[in-house]
């Protein structure tokens, strides 16, 4: 009955709010992608800087980020609670409104870069690996339309320079816009094109090309970067890199230095400088802070990026990837204590799904965002007791379960504070005006209330079925009226608020927003088959609103 209830008004909410975004196509640097829990899954949706919700959190498991006002969307995937690990699914695309301009069908995707996005069609998904096998690359266009047809086994994200890199059998190539092969398929490996050039491989050696598949510089180099826009590139050669210019002549613009004194530190490995700059750490190195930190790994432009390790002086250490002198990927940070942190950072803050282990075998299982956790959490101790429930920006919030010595026990929280021992299991007992019977708790002051889901019969003739915390309606329900009229949606402190349906005893009905049992905000009154669609305030209609037709394309 309750899975029911809860169709029903996913139904009602995703009805309504295509309505109403059929009028809304905001910039896409306003809009945020926020995310609902509901246990150990989520879902994502958008919405503006003002609040107003784009894109509910009904039907998408991921959301990316737009480009160019487009967003990759995925649906379908699974969770893997042994290994806390979210995975499978499939990839389409919406627009600024939330309309999908595709269907939910591709294994894997690029974003949008000059008006087009790769899309993987066909092939297999290997959960074991977390990888997919087989299928072939096409792009679409804003419309959604196939305008290269898939036959490659890869496309690089974007153009450059006006090209595509593809591939087939491992032979790499680039194609233009229109999809003509401009570059043949014929390279081991290639890079982007940077300023008219691309590096390419042939028999394990690499060398430059221009745009009319010209060689420019020979093969000769083990591993090359691309060409900056002052005309410089560095080459290795052996063990050495070396810095060259477009004709493959040798600069001074790069050498290797032993205990340099640079940026409060001592320096060893590779310096270079791009012309017009001072000389930068570039490339491997290891750099002997003042301060007793110690850091091997990849510098660019004399800041830590790529992978590399940071050793502190207080005993902490930090081994991953680094992007402008901050975290930046997946890495594991120790710290002082000896708490060892797994997960992906961004900006230098824990970020995404992780784990971290204390120094005696304690583990937390979890979602960071902005450093703090936030997200459905799992607490083992050393001893294989667990503890799991929500938590947001680090505080404990909603229904715990707790599992010790076999037993389970459930309890209920709010800011971090115990309110009370619950029970998964029915319990029938009077209530104000009625009879309740579901699951219920007891509180820290010994009061039983109900919790959970449940049923009231009113004294009145009226019956509720939906979900309760500490005693009043809070989700979703079901109200059966003594007059037959019924309503299906959320409640909010014993109050209808939210999106819901009404249907009256004599056929009428409403589906929309509540507020406090009245309707109130974007809804539709349908009556002897006739319906208007507007704004509503505190029961009375205001202001109408779009019709349908003008979502139709």
């Amino acid at each position: 009955m309750k899975s029911k209830h809860n169709n029903l008004i996913r139904t009602a909410l995703l009805l309504i709010c295509f309505i109403v975004i059929g009028k809304t196509n905001l910039s896409a640097q306003n809009f945020e992608i926020f995310r609902v829990h509901s246990g150990d899954r989520f879902k994502e949706g958008v919405k503006d800087k003002k609040g107003n919700i784009i894109v509910p959190a009904t039907k998408y498991d991921l959301i990316d980020e737009f480009h160019e006002g487009y967003a990759a969307v995925k649906t379908g995937m699974k969770y893997d609670k042994k290994k806390n690990n979210i995975y499978g699914g499939k990839y389409g695309f919406i627009d600024s409104t939330g309309k999908e301009i595709t269907k939910i069908e591709f294994l894997e995707k690029t974003d949008f870069s000059d008006g087009m996005a790769g899309v993987l069609v066909g092939g297999t998904y290997n959960k074991e690996y977390d990888i997919t096998k087989g299928g072939k690359w096409g792009l679409i266009d804003k419309t959604g339309k196939m305008v290269i047809q898939p036959k490659y086994d890869g496309v690089a994200y974007g153009f450059s320079d006006g090209l595509l890199k593809v591939n087939i059998l491992n032979k790499y190539g680039f194609i233009d816009k229109s999809g003509k092969e401009v570059i043949p398929l014929m390279y081991d490996e290639a890079e982007f094109f940077s300023n008219g050039k691309a590096a390419v491989k042939m028999n394990k050696k690499w060398g430059f090309i221009d745009k009319n598949n010209k060689l420019i510089i020979p093969y000769q180099y083990d591993y090359v970067n691309k060409f900056d826009a002052d005309g410089f590139v560095s080459v290795k050669v052996k063990n050495d890199w070396i810095t060259i210019d477009a004709k493959g002549e040798q600069t001074v613009n790069a050498k290797q230095v032993e205990n340099y004194a640079y940026n409060g530190g001592l320096y060893t490995g590779r310096m270079y400088r791009a012309p017009n700059k001072f000389m930068d750490a570039d490339g491997q190195g290891k750099m002997v802070y003042n301060n007793g930190n110690v850091y091997v790994g990849n510098f660019y432009e004399g800041k830590r990026s790529g992978k590399g390790k940071m050793t502190y002086k207080d005993g902490g250490s930090y081994e991953g990837q680094w992007q402008n002198n901050d975290f930046e990927g997946y890495g594991v940070y120790i710290n002082k204590e000896g708490t060892k942190y797994e997960c992906n950072w961004k900006n230098g803050s824990k970020y995404g799904i992780g784990k971290s282990t204390d120094k005696d075998g304690n583990t937390t299982e979890t979602s960071w965002e902005n450093g703090k956790i936030n997200g459905y959490t799992t607490i083992t101790n050393k001893k294989g007791e667990s503890s799991a429930g929500n938590i947001k920006d680090n505080i404990k919030y909603g229904d715990w379960k707790t599992t010790a010595n076999g037993k389970t026990e459930y309890t209920y929280w709010e800011n971090n504070v115990l309110k009370g021992k619950a029970y998964r299991e029915n319990k029938k007992f009077k209530i104000t005006n009625g009879i309740y019977e579901g699951y219920y708790i007891v509180t820290n002051e010994n009061n039983t209330l109900p919790h959970g889901f449940g049923k009231w019969t009113f004294d009145h003739g009226g019956i509720v079925e939906g979900d309760a915390v500490l005693g009043k309606l809070n989700g979703q329900g079901k109200m059966t009226y003594k007059d037959g009229s019924v309503y299906v949606g959320k409640f909010t402190n014993n109050q209808q608020t939210g999106f819901g349906e009404l249907l009256f005893k004599n056929g009428d009905k409403y589906v929309g927003n509540f507020v406090d049992g009245k309707r109130h905000g974007y809804g539709t009154y349908t009556k002897n088959g006739q319906s208007k669609h507007g704004l509503w305030n505190k029961g009375e209609f205001v202001e109408s609103g779009s019709n349908d037709d003008d979502d139709d394309e």
